[in-house]
């Protein structure tokens, strides 16, 4: 992980992968929560963040929304047909950041749980997505060995969200400022300084 503060009083974030680690993830996430509020816009960048685990997707989305407990998810699972679903952290260690400016950066390599937090960004219009369409890796899949050198992987499981009752399966997450990657986050940064910039009362010389 990457923190760093860029032109305009931003705040930057790099995360190549979402761990969790129980409490002691909690808590990290709560300083990131604190050195983001701090900053008049947020960027995170995901380009190169293939997955990890949901638990840290859903503790990090929280400080996004309000408190209201809502369904972030919906894992069906298809061997025996159980759902459990997930919800937003009500009571959380750090600042909420409701309408604070928010700028994900993606690519083709941001996949799974990274692709689960663009979706949130995407259809709880949380903030802006900059880059290009993610992997499309959304079901859960389980690997079986079926031979000498093979193995078998076997669709296992689907998540559902509750605003498209469907997932980036296949599709990906499509970005709503279409970019290479490589130019995503200056172009976030551009993209966030001319909307600071536009506020009433803003400072101009500070983001010029």
């Amino acid at each position: 992980m990457e923190l760093r503060i860029p032109a305009g009083n931003g705040r930057y974030v790099n995360l190549t992968g979402f761990r969790w680690n129980g409490a002691a993830t909690s808590r990290a996430v709560a300083d990131v929560a604190r050195f983001m509020g701090d900053g008049d816009a947020v960027i995170i960048d995901l380009r190169q963040n293939g997955g990890g685990s949901g638990a840290a997707v859903h503790a990090l989305v929280s400080y996004f929304l309000p408190p209201d407990h809502r369904v972030l998810m919906t894992f069906h699972q298809g061997a025996n047909g159980a759902a459990q679903s997930t919800h937003v952290i009500d009571a959380l260690q750090g600042p909420r950041l409701v309408g604070k400016p928010l700028y994900v950066l993606t690519s083709g390599d941001t996949a799974s749980a990274a692709e689960e937090f663009a979706y949130h960004v995407k259809l709880f219009k949380l903030g802006t997505l900059v880059g290009s369409t993610t992997a499309g890796a959304a079901d859960n899949n389980s690997l079986y060995p079926v031979g000498p050198g093979f193995v078998l992987s076997v669709s296992t499981g689907r998540p559902e969200h509750p605003v498209s009752h469907g997932n980036w399966q296949g599709v990906g997450v499509p970005v709503d400022v279409e970019t290479p990657s490589a130019g995503a986050l200056d172009q976030a940064q551009l993209l966030a300084l001319t909307a600071l910039a536009a506020k009433p009362g803003a400072d101009h010389a500070a983001y010029a």
